[in-house]
């Protein structure tokens, strides 16, 4: 099988879950910084790569960051859907959350900082494809 033909391994992004919990549940002792180094990698990216976005904190749990997308030529939950069959790649859309989520992608931080960079590595692969396919149906 081609480096092309070989399938990129899931990532998923879209739960709560924390990466790297203990079987009885324990965060790793260096959570918060992972948080902390994670976030910023976010702010970076975003302010390179897509600086229309904005980032929003979640109210509830303080692992995850939402991406507001209206900017984008689209819509974010299609986007989502694209991300998952061709980057394999899972993000949750903001779609039926409330406190006017709907356009908006949800990140969430709790993961080792080469998964991160890599999901955001196949998002800003995946964006400009995304409008393209968009544009291509008005």
């Amino acid at each position: 099988m081609s480096t092309c033909e070989a399938k990129r391994s899931r990532i998923d992004l879209s739960g709560t879950n924390i990466s790297g919990t203990s079987a009885a549940g324990e965060l790793p002792d260096n959570f918060p910084d992972l948080i902390r180094s994670n976030g910023q990698t976010l702010r970076t990216w975003v302010q390179r790569a897509i600086p229309a976005a904005q980032i929003t904190p979640d109210s509830t749990v303080p692992y995850l960051r939402w991406l507001d997308f209206r900017w984008l030529t689209g819509h974010p939950t299609e986007l989502c859907t694209k991300l998952s069959e061709q980057e394999n790649l899972l993000l949750a859309q903001g779609d039926g959350r409330g406190r006017g989520l709907s356009r908006h992608v949800r990140i969430n931080l709790a993961c080792p900082a080469p998964v991160l960079a890599e999901a955001l590595s196949r998002l800003e692969r995946a964006i400009p494809a995304y409008e393209q396919f968009a544009l291509a149906r008005c």
